[in-house]
This record gives C-alpha cells, sequence and structure tokens, in this order.
C-alpha cells in the first residue's frame, strides 16, 4: 500500500504538471531555405515533429529569437538591400517592426524578466555591447576594449549577460553583471567557443566549440568554466543550439560535411545521450531556438 505522504507527493506532482501542460506547450522556432530560395521562419513541434510556416516572405526573414511566451523578434528584409528587425506574435500573425527608431538592423535579445535588451554593435573597428530598457530607453555600451564582442546572452535572473570577445587573442567566453561590471573569462582554450547559452536553471552553459579538433562541437559547463562535458563528437558542424524550456533537453543544427554540407535540426537530453534528428531537408535548417507557446 502507498504511504498517504507518498501519495500526496504524487499527487501534487501530477497537478504540477497538468497545470504546466494546460496553460503552455513548447515548441521550437527555426529558419529555412525549405520553401525556395529566400529564408523563412517555421515553428516545429518537438513531440509530433509536425513543421508549420510562419512567414511567407519572397525576401528573407531569418535569425528568430524568443520575445517572451508566444512572441519572437527576427529579422526582416524590406526592400533590395533594407532589413529591419521585427516583432511576431505566433498565436495571432501579428507582425510589425519591434522599435524601428532603435537600430532597426540589429538582432536583439530580450531579457527573462522583460524588463531589458542586449545586443552588439559596430563601434569604430570592433563590436562592443549595449543594454537597453525594453522600451528604447538608457541604452548602456558595456565593453570598451579594442576586440570584438559578440552574442550577448542574459541568465535567467536577468542579472548577468554571457558573451563572446576575443580580447585576449581568440574567441572566448565571459560572464558580466547586467551593468557591466565584473567581465570574468570562463573558457580557456587555443580555439574557437561560441554558441554559448544559459541552462533554464542558471547551473549549466551550452556552447560550440573547435578545442578537441578541427569540427564544431557542443559542450556544456559549470557558469564558472569547470566541469566541461561534451556532448557530440562526429564529423560535423554541430552548432547554433538552444535548450528547452525545463532544460532537459538541447536543440541543435546539425552540419554533415559528408553530404553535400546539409543542415538539419536535432535535440539530445542535457547529458548528451537520446540524439534525435527532428528535420530530413536538403534545403537549409537552422538557427533554432525554443520556447513557450500558451495554449488558450
Amino acid at each position: 500500500m502507498i504511504k498517504y505522504s507518498t501519495l500526496f507527493i504524487l499527487l501534487l506532482l501530477t497537478a504540477c504538471s497538468a497545470k504546466q501542460n494546460k496553460s503552455q506547450e513548447s515548441t521550437i522556432i527555426f529558419h529555412s531555405t525549405r520553401d525556395s530560395v529566400a529564408f523563412n521562419i517555421y515553428q516545429l513541434n518537438p513531440l509530433t515533429q509536425k513543421i508549420t510556416k510562419l512567414t511567407d516572405d519572397t525576401t528573407w526573414s531569418y535569425h528568430p529569437v524568443w520575445f517572451g511566451e508566444d512572441e519572437i523578434l527576427y529579422i526582416k528584409t524590406i526592400g533590395e538591400q533594407e532589413v529591419m528587425r521585427h516583432r511576431l506574435n505566433i498565436k495571432t500573425g501579428d507582425s510589425a517592426p519591434h522599435l524601428p527608431g532603435l537600430h532597426p538592423t540589429v538582432l536583439m535579445h530580450s531579457s527573462p524578466n522583460g524588463k531589458y535588451l542586449s545586443y552588439h554593435l559596430e563601434v569604430g573597428e570592433t563590436t562592443q555591447i549595449f543594454t537597453v530598457n525594453a522600451d528604447g530607453s538608457e541604452e548602456t555600451q558595456l565593453t570598451f576594449d579594442d576586440e570584438g564582442n559578440t552574442q550577448p546572452r542574459w541568465s535567467p535572473d536577468s542579472e548577468k549577460i554571457l558573451f563572446r570577445s576575443n580580447r585576449d587573442g581568440n574567441p572566448e567566453l565571459y560572464i558580466m553583471n547586467r551593468d557591466g561590471s565584473n567581465q570574468v573569462r570562463i573558457t580557456q582554450s587555443d580555439s574557437l567557443d561560441r554558441y554559448a547559452e544559459w541552462s533554464p536553471s542558471g547551473d549549466r552553459i551550452a556552447f560550440a566549440s573547435k578545442r578537441d579538433g578541427a569540427d564544431l562541437e557542443i559542450y556544456t559547463m559549470k557558469p564558472d568554466g569547470s566541469d566541461i562535458v561534451k556532448l557530440t563528437d562526429n564529423d560535423a558542424e554541430d552548432g547554433e543550439l538552444g535548450w528547452s524550456p525545463d532544460g532537459t533537453q538541447i536543440v541543435w543544427k546539425f552540419r554533415d560535411q559528408n553530404t553535400d554540407n546539409n543542415h538539419d535540426i536535432y535535440i539530445m537530453n542535457a547529458d548528451g545521450s537520446n540524439k534525435t534528428r527532428l528535420t530530413d531537408h536538403p534545403a537549409y535548417d537552422g538557427f533554432p531556438t525554443w520556447g513557450w507557446l500558451s495554449k488558450n
């Protein structure tokens, strides 16, 4: 017989799970050239592998990033050589320019609390990292060294920023406080480190690196750079990655270098097990990002 305490815990977990499933479902967003020569943005259900086209442009719509529940930011080609950052509500299909008066061609990342945006800009002959309030006010430059600083990513508590910098001679990963203070290098490699993303709990960072050879492979580590674990090991380019919202899985773009450089979307458990191919198309599928959709 099950003890009452054990039964209560089981019922509580079931109730919590049901509540989460009732209000939200996770989905993967990516860009692809599968329907034309142009990039468009697609939605991928990781359970059913159903793919839904979200944009239908004859130009390019690409580089989607989550902007809270149900919404993404992406870059959209407007004219022959003009691009503009757009905001798309996945549920309604409504799309409009996002803060068109503030660096409209720059992709921005929203902090998890929705209060701030981070991005990198060209400053002189290099790139520097900036933040701004969500309404476009109080732009602040956070890095000032002479080498490139790119790919800022918010920690789950919105208090730290993970980024890539060449300041020490090659692309390494760093963490700094939201105001730019306490910039600390967390990788120590002579090769390329990139595509770094925080886990939803903040206890791990996933990233891609060439530290063990000529190919990009995926690794995880603690935020202080310790406990590095290699998750992929193949003759391919593994990168452009993201975490599932519950932190149990990682989605990434796999570039098969033996079959016409095909690009497809894969997922695996956070420990590297159970690698599963989700797309199988001769076109380019890439830049996957995993987030929440409301069910109402």
